[in-house]
């Protein structure tokens, strides 16, 4: 879509606006000029007129030192912001045209397609850049491709091409592109649902550290398949390594998990602290299973009963109060008692 072309009278403004700045500007210039070649010889005046009383010599050098300074700012030209932005676009531009540095192709993608550091918001451009670096084996421009035709931005919609980029990028060794590669495995999206495929492609990026597949390595152990042997300890260690990158929802099961007996090692104090890190990370389920464990009957007996908590919490949530305790009361109940059927049935 072509751009509509600016009024004259928009032109005019900018033009004069533009004119006026630089008369400031050199007006500014000026002036230091004149003041920096009067201080000087004053100030080196003053210096030798003083010279044997500290005081007045460290103030007369001061001087002397404001008024160089002066000199300096009105003869040397100061860079503004804008004039360094267009010197650092030319240079990014230049090392991703001439240079082939995929890294500045990648960058100067990255700022079309956020529309950062004064370049317009361009997705077509983007995947143009995206492009030329995937296209010199960049794994990351790779990766970020292949989100782009997931999504369809700048690029036509095409899972096969998503699929295509995600793989390159993961047999390159990017660990999210091994997550997504196992996600279209996992779905059935493009080619045959293959559970045994997608668990391989997870443990993949899985050893890189990547969150999401370390919670579905979990998931897969904890249920077990025809292929993937059920083991609640191994989904367990899966669990720790993701909530310890602060995984909301491995940190979640791995709290719930604790509270319902799985690893006696473990217990209440220590799924505490698990759920109100996976609350503030906005998991709804954590949130209320702390609320609701963290609030014990002896508690609520010293502060006024059933009826002041509800109101409590109406005042601070902004919900019915009573709605909500039961609500997570309901939410952790349940959730204990999935992990205790999961263990008996180990």
């Amino acid at each position: 879509m072509e751009k509509p072309e600016k009024s004259k009278w928009l032109v005019l403004l900018s033009g004069v606006s533009w004119g006026f700045q630089r008369c400031i500007l050199f007006l500014a210039r000026v002036i230091a000029v004149l003041a920096g070649l009067a201080l000087v010889p004053l100030s080196l005046h003053a210096l030798l007129t003083h010279v044997n009383s500290f005081g007045a010599a460290l103030q007369s050098v001061t001087l002397l030192v404001f008024g160089f300074a002066l000199l300096a700012m009105g003869i040397f030209r100061v860079k503004n912001s804008r004039q360094i932005h267009a010197e650092q676009k030319e240079k990014v531009l230049e090392a991703a045209q001439y240079g082939g540095d995929t890294k500045a192709q990648r960058d100067l993608a990255a700022k079309h397609y956020h529309g950062e550091d004064g370049y317009s918001q361009n997705f077509a451009q983007s995947a143009a850049w995206m492009r030329e670096a995937a296209h010199r084996g960049d794994p990351q421009a790779r990766l970020y491709l292949g989100t782009m035709h997931l999504e369809g931005r700048g690029v036509p919609q095409s899972d096969a091409r998503a699929l295509e980029y995600y793989r390159k990028a993961a047999e390159a060794g990017d660990g999210v592109a091994c997550h997504m590669v196992g996600c279209f495995y996992n779905d059935g999206r493009v080619v045959d649902r293959n559970i045994t495929e997608a668990h391989r492609w997870y443990k993949k990026a899985a050893d890189k550290g990547v969150g999401d597949s370390l919670y579905f390595m979990g998931m897969d152990y904890f249920y077990g398949d025809n292929d993937i042997p059920k083991d609640i300890k191994k989904g367990l260690q899966y669990l720790r390594q993701a909530a310890d990158m602060l995984h909301a929802a491995s940190a979640f099961l791995l709290a719930i998990h604790y509270l319902a007996g799985v690893d006696e090692e473990y217990g209440w104090f220590d799924a505490m602290p698990l759920l109100r890190m996976a609350g503030d990370d906005g998991h709804l389920e954590a949130r209320c299973s702390y609320l609701f464990y963290t609030i014990n009957p002896d508690y609520i007996a010293r502060n006024g009963g059933y009826d002041a908590m509800y109101e409590s919490i109406k005042e601070t949530m902004g919900l019915d109060g009573r709605a909500v305790w039961w609500f997570c009361k309901l939410s952790a109940d349940r959730a204990v008692r999935r992990a205790q059927k999961r263990r008996v049935t180990a």
